[in-house]
């Protein structure tokens, strides 16, 4: 199957505006450059931007399989392994470290987290691991996927889909954030409120599966200009959550564009290889800083820079962050993340092999019975 630079340069992407994001606001005592006001606050939509790159490369990857026999147990096991590993890694190493709330948890919240279920209970849903909340929603959906390309098989079928999506994710949205003894930012962090999101990354094949390319060009123009009205209307509704409906749709449009026709930056050799280790970049980050906040070194270099240069050492920062994460998303991607998909494959591959020796044991028994009738008449 052919690799889609696009796609994994817009992984890197993702990865590095949540760091950026992170960096900005995680310490708390941060500011940011007066001309980056308007650009910081949007990185952490590199989490939505995560989902539907997720649900289109899903899609990409496993479409061929979809109705042939077996097939749904060999994706879930890779699923499983691409995910579980490093992120088992990081409940240790955060329980190692004392962070909470996983120095002090019991079983429970171990179980809890360990199995991926934290999303659907509100006031754990954020998980044990720091910025971990998404792969609550990621995983619920890495389960509903074989259902929901069993079914959607043209770009008619995803529109459908999608408009469902929609209309569930935005009264989930405004449901739960007027749902009174839940946690303020439960609905922001709910799996129902992101389906429309991956809804768009699913669309976002579809268009590149059965269109030419400068089709495909055609119908992002004609899709971005319709979401527009949709954005100037529903702004004026300050209490409608439309924000991630909208951005959304604009990252199925980039993802469609980039998948058709990638840029050649996004496209280079360094950022497909941080978007192999983009998993790891995402994992690592929140616990970089907060080791740099706990050893005062985040307090010491803005304590330096900003009398000198003012609110650009953020900029200092964010390169120390990078610095660290970078690197060390290399080494957990070499001793953790590939291990674990070689396990998973090593898995898949005895499993298919127990199949078939058994299916040819009674194969070869069949004639044996036969025969054995015969004689006996």
């Amino acid at each position: 199957m052919q690799r889609l630079s696009g796609i994994h340069g817009l992984r890197a992407v993702a990865a590095l505006s949540i760091v950026a994001f992170h960096v900005a606001y995680v310490p708390g005592f941060v500011t940011q450059p007066p001309i980056l006001n308007q650009i910081i606050p949007q990185l952490g939509l590199g989490v939505p931007l995560f989902f539907v790159l997720s649900a289109f490369s899903l899609a990409y990857s496993h479409e061929k399989d979809v109705g042939k026999t077996g097939w749904v147990w060999p994706y879930l096991i890779k699923r499983l392994f691409r995910i579980g590993p490093l992120f088992w890694a990081m409940m240790v190493a955060y329980w190692y470290l004392g962070f909470p709330p996983l120095d002090s948890s019991g079983a429970r919240l171990w179980l809890i987290n360990a199995t991926f279920i934290f999303n659907f209970f509100p006031g754990l849903h954020e998980s044990g691991v720091a910025a971990g909340w998404s792969i609550g929603i990621e995983m619920p959906f890495y389960l509903l996927l074989p259902f929901i390309l069993k079914r959607m098989r043209t770009p008619r079928h995803a529109v459908v889909f999608l408009a469902a999506s929609v209309v569930v994710s935005a009264a989930s949205r405004y449901w739960l954030m007027h749902q009174a003894g839940l946690p303020a930012g439960y609905y922001h962090m709910a799996f129902t409120s992101y389906l429309a999101t991956f809804a768009f990354g699913l669309l976002a094949y579809q268009c590149f599966r059965a269109y030419e390319t400068p089709r495909v060009l055609g119908i992002i123009t004609i899709a971005w200009l319709a979401l527009l009205p949709f954005r100037v209307v529903t702004a004026s509704y300050t209490s409608f959550p439309d924000d991630i409906i909208f951005w959304s749709g604009f990252f199925g449009l980039l993802t469609l564009w980039q998948a058709a026709r990638p840029l050649r930056w996004l496209a280079s050799a360094p950022m497909q290889w941080l978007g192999e280790r983009s998993f790891s970049i995402y994992l690592l980050h929140p616990l970089v800083i907060f080791m740099l906040i706990r050893h005062g070194v985040a307090a010491a270099i803005w304590q330096t820079l900003e009398p000198l240069i003012g609110s650009w050492a953020y900029m200092a920062l964010a390169a120390l962050a990078f610095a660290i994460v970078i690197p060390a998303a290399g080494l957990t991607y070499l001793l953790i993340e590939q291990p674990g998909q070689k396990l998973g494959s090593a898995i898949i591959a005895a499993i298919r092999s127990a199949t078939y020796n058994n299916a040819t044991h009674h194969l070869e028994a069949r004639p044996n019975r036969a025969r054995a009738a015969t004689d006996a008449n």
